[in-house]
């Protein structure tokens, strides 16, 4: 999210400012930008999966402070999905618990209440946040403002193997 286009498995989508993903409401009447950083970022976590590259934490898409919600969209086959939400507090501004907390809901089911990246895991330090959810042929993310403006780092959606349940984790 925020981003250009990295390499690996999976490929990471583009999302920049001049080229907002096609499955935000960047383009479509939303209220978000872009923001990058050079500083490093530990992805030493062991919430984020192996071969993740540090460039991912580095771009982000966040909400500005009105108007129209973060939103996602993305098209599925109806079914179970592990949807991972890739984190990041790279703004100095949020480098103190309860600078920037926010919820999300996925398919309209809460599954971040009054997230703090900040009091989670500190400054300049990735995490995920891995939630197995159904969904119908739209797969939505919606990020919800509490204090500052949502951010996310990136969005992947795998689907579930057969037999699991969906459950937030």
């Amino acid at each position: 999210a925020g981003g250009a286009q990295l390499a690996g498995t999976p490929v990471w989508s583009v999302d920049a400012a001049a080229s907002p993903s096609i499955y935000s409401n960047a383009t479509a009447g939303g209220n978000s930008a872009t923001n990058s950083t050079t500083a490093t970022i530990d992805i030493s976590d062991p919430s984020i999966p192996a071969g993740t590259p540090m460039a991912l934490f580095q771009t982000e898409r966040y909400d500005k402070a009105s108007g129209t919600n973060l939103i996602w969209d993305f098209p599925v086959t109806p079914g179970q999905y592990l949807v991972r939400l890739y984190f990041a507090e790279t703004y100095s501004g949020a480098f103190t618990a309860g600078a920037r907390v926010f919820d999300v809901t996925i398919e309209g089911q809460t599954v971040l209440n009054n997230y703090d990246v900040y009091a989670d895991v500190g400054s300049l330090k990735g995490v995920v946040k891995s939630f197995l959810v159904s969904s119908d042929s739209d797969l939505n993310i919606t990020f919800g403002r509490e204090v500052q403006n949502p951010a996310v780092k990136g969005i992947e959606i795998l689907r579930a193997p057969a037999g699991l349940q969906a459950s937030a984790t």
